[in-house]
């Protein structure tokens, strides 16, 4: 099945039925549970639809007057539950699901207080 070529006034479409597609410098791409839409590339996801969680999360950070037109184009319909910064967004990517992120977020606050209360 090949991916087709969109234009980005379509992005929503293919994003709220969780379909893959390639448009101007954004695309989308299925993990095991994530379904993730990217801006020129994997260092800005702009949307990520968790199916375990059946939850939307949405990078809240500013990059670029392009980027942030290709986040209007290609925001579901359905609600942003989430909004997450650039680092937490690529985390949940790369953790491959909201379960596995919050757990290693958990690890890392785990570490830090270990690190404060044994200083």
């Amino acid at each position: 099945m090949s991916i087709p070529k969109i234009n980005n006034c379509d992005a929503a479409e293919y994003v709220d039925g969780l379909r893959l597609f390639n448009g101007a410098n954004t695309f989308s791409e299925n993990h095991i549970h994530l379904y993730i839409v990217y801006s020129y590339g994997y260092h800005f996801p702009m949307y990520i639809y968790d199916r375990n969680a059946t939850m939307w999360f949405g990078n809240k950070d500013k990059y670029s007057v392009t980027t942030s037109k290709h986040q209007s184009q290609a925001r579901p319909t359905q609600p942003v539950e989430t909004w997450l910064d650039t680092n937490d967004m690529k985390l949940l990517v790369r953790q491959g699901s909201m379960v596995d992120f919050l757990f290693s977020k958990a690890k890392i606050v785990e570490a830090y207080r270990q690190e404060v209360v044994g200083s």
